[in-house]
């Protein structure tokens, strides 16, 4: 067994890869209409996948960091409270910031506006005809929608103690898989609309859901201590195949889309090798690839904003015509991971630190009886 400290470095890794897999796919854009696109399209447009594989490291992390849990009400409500601070705050600024350059202040004053905004934040989905991806205000928030939904999911879960994966499976077997087939037609295309109402069910039931399953399932096996390779040659040669395998699968075109029968069965299968194998093998990761992995999250949420600022900057300096090329697709990336660090610090370190603390002060001052005054 590989020791506590880096044991989950290539989990790191893994997510500073996903998020750079998002920021190149979106990168293609700049490529459009040049003879360049249909080649930059065939080897940037996969890099979507980024997205399912975050959904499945998510759904592992959540299992393992809650592997003490102790099934009370308290340790669920610091859960959701940590799970929550940690995205609602850089989300809620990043998305007031897309709101204000793209459209300008005035954006505020229409109640529909407002309206939008608010779902936006509160991770609703906003338009009906929509999925997968529900249109919030910055496109790329359609994930944390599922995100924030799963953690409530495992978060009501872990109450049930030695049973949360079973109540889980249950709740997710129920909406995911029964009702739809139930009422509907059952599909696993995450972007069949359901038309159910109201429309936080068609959420509710998509199958993409199942990506945070079979995270939250390679989790329960990765610590199950009978899930062990003997061999490092055999630990090594799985891992060795389950990256080919993920690298033909979704740049044969065979997984072309999201889903847990598109990009996410693949990458599911990989994340499993990668888990079982690690526990005797010490995955050396570069440390370059672990601060990506720590930035991820800003770096996925902010790269849009930082290329429209840097878009603006080029059209000023009468240099937009040179933005075409793979070049600037290199220079716009290093960019966006520059910009990602800063936020990383601001706003994921700074921000939402003293956003988890006033509520979990909060919420240990309303458990502590007030102080009796001297006489």
């Amino acid at each position: 067994m590989t020791t506590e400290k880096g044991k989950l470095d290539w989990v790191q890794a893994l997510r500073g890869i996903a998020a750079l897999l998002v920021v190149l796919c979106h990168a293609r854009d700049y490529l459009i209409g040049t003879e360049n696109f249909s080649f930059a399209e065939s080897i940037l447009l996969p890099g979507a996948m980024g997205v399912d594989l975050f959904f499945i490291i998510s759904g592992f992390i959540m299992v393992y960091s809650t592997r003490n849990a102790d099934g009370s009400i308290t340790y669920a409500k610091e859960f959701l409270i940590k799970r929550f601070s940690r995205v609602w705050p850089t989300y809620t600024v990043i998305t007031i910031l897309w709101a204000v350059c793209v459209s300008g202040f005035a954006y505020f004053s229409n109640i529909d506006n407002l309206i939008i905004f608010l779902k936006s934040i509160f991770f609703v989905p906003v338009k009906e005809f929509a999925p997968l991806y529900f249109d919030p205000i910055i496109p790329i928030g359609w994930t944390l929608n599922f995100e924030i939904y799963f953690y409530a999911v495992f978060g009501l879960s872990l109450l049930f103690k030695k049973l949360r994966l079973v109540a889980m499976l249950c709740w997710i077997a129920l909406t995911v898989i029964a009702l739809p087939m139930a009422t509907r037609d059952f599909s696993l295309n995450p972007f069949t609309y359901y038309t159910f109402t109201p429309n936080y069910l068609n959420l509710m039931t998509n199958p993409i859901i199942l990506e945070f399953v079979a995270g939250a399932l390679i989790g329960h096996i990765y610590l199950n201590d009978r899930a062990f390779i003997k061999s490092k040659t055999i630990a090594t040669n799985l891992i060795l195949a389950s990256v080919g395998l993920v690298i033909w699968y979704n740049y044969s075109g065979a997984g072309n889309l999201h889903g847990i029968t598109k990009w996410g069965g693949s990458l599911s299968l990989m994340v499993l090798c990668l888990a079982i194998s690690s526990k005797n093998l010490l995955l050396k990761i570069p440390q370059p690839l672990i601060w990506l992995g720590k930035i991820s999250f800003s770096l996925y949420l902010t790269h849009y904003l930082t290329r429209f600022f840097l878009d603006g900057l080029m059209a000023k300096a009468g240099l937009s015509s040179f933005t075409h090329t793979w070049s600037f697709i290199a220079f716009s990336t290093v960019v966006c991971i520059s910009v990602a660090g800063i936020s990383q610090y601001w706003l994921e370190q700074k921000l939402s630190d003293a956003f988890k603390n006033i509520l979990l002060n909060n919420k240990t001052a309303q458990k502590s009886p007030p102080a009796t005054k001297a006489a």
